[in-house]
């Protein structure tokens, strides 16, 4: 059984004389639907949309420039990507390059009729002349501790026989290792290939306790990192306590004083050595 609930509508008579009675104050009974009931509820019968619209006159042509280039450019892009919908963008693209084409030929002393014209166009393709408001600014990123990079290294580190071998890598990185704060203790062992640029080497054994091997791999590492290219080079050798800088030497040219020894590698006959060395050097 459906059953029907009348909406009981009070109007006040008393409160409307001839002269302000308007029939847009009229109320009409609209069915609403739910379930099996039916109710009835009231609306104004006058349309919101009948508001005036802003007059033509007070339009900022300027701002609606602006968004109908930017729609121009929106519709070429659909139009680009394809789809079942082009010929619906083409037609708006014809809309819309009609429109930039009276807004270019307007003018102070055209009649207004013709900015009349451009209003309702504008209006009937959904743009209007409001300045973009700005996007609010999300939350405030919360600082944390700044992460600190690992801090580089001015040598490569490799190992022989259970002894570390530091190996610089450029020409100021030589001098933090031969003079600056990384340099060798006294006693350690410092090399370099003899009469030609390279890397300055430290041994971090004592001299005297140096074995043969440990001095041979060494000293290879030297004449590898070197701008000597044959295959047989002198490396020269003294201890760290014998290496100083004199005054306004260019980067990684020091000078050695007291005992100096001389061993000469061959890098051909080395190479299995050194492969073993590069396998496990550290670089950073």
């Amino acid at each position: 059984m459906r059953y029907v609930v009348p909406f009981l509508m009070l109007l006040s008579i008393h409160s409307l004389s001839v002269r302000s009675f308007r029939p847009s104050l009229l109320l009409r009974s609209v069915p609403l639907h739910h379930n099996n009931v039916r109710l009835f509820a009231s609306t104004d019968a006058t349309d919101s949309t009948d508001a005036n619209p802003k007059p033509a006159a007070d339009w900022n042509l300027r701002v609606l420039k602006t968004k109908l280039t930017n729609k121009i450019i929106r519709t070429h892009k659909k139009i680009g990507k394809g789809g079942p919908n082009v010929e619906t963008h083409m037609s708006t693209l014809e809309s819309l390059t009609s429109l930039e084409s009276q807004l270019q030929s307007h003018s102070s002393s055209s009649p207004p009729s013709s900015l009349e014209s451009i209003v309702s166009a504008a209006v009937s393709l959904g743009l209007d002349d409001l300045p973009a408001m700005p996007q609010p600014r999300g939350p405030k990123k919360v600082k944390g501790p700044k992460s600190q990079a690992p801090s580089r290294k001015p040598f490569r580190t490799y190992t022989f026989s259970s002894t570390t071998i530091l190996v610089g890598k450029k020409a100021e990185d030589n001098d933090t290792l031969s003079v600056g704060p990384s340099r060798g203790l006294p006693d350690e062992i410092w090399l370099h290939a003899s009469g030609h640029a390279g890397s300055h080497v430290i041994i971090k054994s004592p001299y005297d306790s140096t074995s043969d091997e440990v001095l041979n791999a060494a000293a290879l590492l030297a004449a590898k990192y070197s701008k000597d290219k044959s295959q047989r080079v002198k490396v020269n050798y003294t201890r760290c306590r014998n290496v100083s800088k004199p005054i306004g030497a260019k980067p990684g040219l020091v000078k050695l004083s007291g005992d100096v020894g001389v061993v000469t590698v061959d890098l051909k006959k080395g190479e299995d050595i050194l492969e073993d060395l590069e396998a496990n050097v550290v670089i950073n």
